[in-house]
């Protein structure tokens, strides 16, 4: 109940948020920009989303074979589908379908879950790995490009922040020291029951994430490479969209609009609504451009985000997999995502 009170509220004010946004930018300016639309253009905009869930599967396949796990690629494409989904309607658009993903490569490839969720969260650690470091070359931008107050404080915080990040992080793999487990004796929370149940698997967890990074140097190289093709891909994507809005800007504006568009998607409103156009309009206006396209801009994008949402929530569907847990004979909950009696498979 709690966390449904918490995601309605988040929804209200996103939705508040989306509706200033929309009023301020003007809805006639908004409607006349998608109206001028060059529709030749949006042709290219699923074309490269379509890349980038491809190089995020190619990506994916690379640390399963590393793993010791093989699976068709088809599966993999589907997993990231039904995973993306479940992440856009989360609170955090990057996280979320993490479990799906795991429990479709469990039922489709036969791979362990704890040893599925592994390769999963390597992965999104790979993924983030590359965030940090495009955070930092946008905040860079950030300062030598625009002079508001607010983006040079987003500037600073962004740089620093992912610095720090990378420095922890690569400290952690260095030592060797599991620090999710670390944090759990730190603040006693395996004194709990249920978490106590479940440290094991977090150690596995874990022993599989620092053995990728500190012993398949060649392989976190080929996915840290993939991860630049995929940035690449979508800066691409975002050009597609400023052609079809009738904007030329330099590559340099186009970066920062992703980092942006990046940073948004980690604030804790479901699909990021509101803030995503409200940003993109702010945004829009800090480089010298017309609001009411930064807005026309992210209902672009998000149309691209429901889509491709819609074709994930139709592969879950037709998979059956019940998104929570369900309880066994003893009254515990079980420890992974369950699916009907009858599963139906692709």
């Amino acid at each position: 109940m709690k966390k449904f009170i918490l995601t309605a509220v988040s929804l209200l004010i996103g939705g508040i948020i989306l509706g200033v946004a929309v009023s301020t930018s003007g809805l006639k300016n908004i409607l006349q920009i998608v109206h001028s639309l060059r529709w030749l253009w949006l042709l290219g905009v699923p074309v490269f989303f379509s890349v980038v869930f491809i190089l995020d599967a190619w990506r994916w396949e690379i640390v399963l074979k590393y793993s010791g796990y093989r699976t068709t690629f088809g599966r993999l494409i589907v997993a990231k589908l039904a995973g993306f989904a479940i992440c856009y309607i989360t609170p955090i658009m990057y996280v979320g379908g993490e479990g799906a993903q795991g429990y479709i490569l469990k039922k489709e490839a036969n791979v362990p879950l704890v040893k599925g969720l592994s390769t999963i969260i390597v992965d999104k650690a790979v993924e983030s790995l590359m965030v940090l470091i495009f955070f930092i070359i946008c905040g860079c931008l950030m300062l030598w490009r625009l002079s508001n107050p607010i983006y040079v404080g987003l500037a600073g915080f962004l740089i620093a922040g992912s610095i720090v990040a990378l420095l922890v992080f690569f400290w952690q793999i260095h030592r060797g020291r599991k620090f999710f487990v670390a944090l759990l004796d730190w603040f006693h929370l395996d004194k709990i029951d249920f978490i106590a149940r479940r440290k094991h698997r977090v150690e596995v967890l874990e022993d599989d994430i620092y053995n990728f990074f500190r012993t398949h140097k060649k392989a976190l190289w080929k996915t840290l490479g993939i991860s630049v093709l995929s940035t690449i891909a979508y800066i691409l994507l975002f050009i597609c969209v400023l052609q079809a809005l009738n904007y030329q800007i330099n590559l340099a504006l186009i970066m920062i609009l992703r980092g942006l568009a990046i940073f948004v998607s980690l604030i804790p409103v479901p699909a990021a609504l509101g803030i995503y156009e409200g940003s993109f309009g702010f945004a829009f206006s800090g480089i010298g451009l017309d609001p009411s396209a930064g807005v026309a801009f992210s209902l672009i994008m998000r149309t691209l985000y429901i889509l491709w949402s819609a074709l994930g929530i139709a592969y879950i569907s037709h998979f059956g997999i019940k998104l929570f847990y369900t309880s066994n004979d003893n009254g515990h909950q079980s420890e992974s995502l369950s699916g009907p009696s009858s599963q139906k498979h692709v």
